[in-house]
């Protein structure tokens, strides 16, 4: 019998509000709350899509302290992520000299309210 792969249970605050997708890039908003940077561009009429208030979207500020915590998340559970989404993790050197091939796991789709059981706080 083959074992089914278990679903891996991602903090709500590594997803991003607007795509529901774990943050590559989170930047804090002037509304104070923290988005993935290639989502702010669906955000329209500058509102903020939590507070409904005006938002300046012109000047994101990095969230270093959550990608910090997303990039530890990924590698501790061995997250494969697609080319375009890839955390930036210095490289740790081994101090065996061979190749040790790790077995990482892949998670086939990163549709958070499918795989992961995540219910949205609100929808557009």
């Amino acid at each position: 019998m083959t074992k089914k792969p278990s679903a891996i249970t991602i903090p709500e605050e590594y997803l991003c509000p607007i795509s529901w997708d774990i943050m590559t890039n989170p930047v804090i908003l002037s509304d104070g709350h923290t988005y993935d940077k290639s989502s702010i561009r669906y955000i329209k009429n500058s509102l903020s899509p939590i507070t409904k208030f005006p938002v300046n979207i012109k000047n994101p500020i990095p969230n270093r302290l959550i990608k910090g915590f997303i990039d530890k998340f990924i590698v501790k559970n061995k997250i494969k992520l697609s080319n375009k989404k890839k955390p930036n993790v210095p490289k740790t050197k081994t101090k065996s000299k061979t190749n040790q091939k790790q077995k990482t796991k892949t998670v086939k789709s990163l549709s958070m309210q499918s795989t992961l059981k995540v219910k949205p706080k609100w929808r557009f």
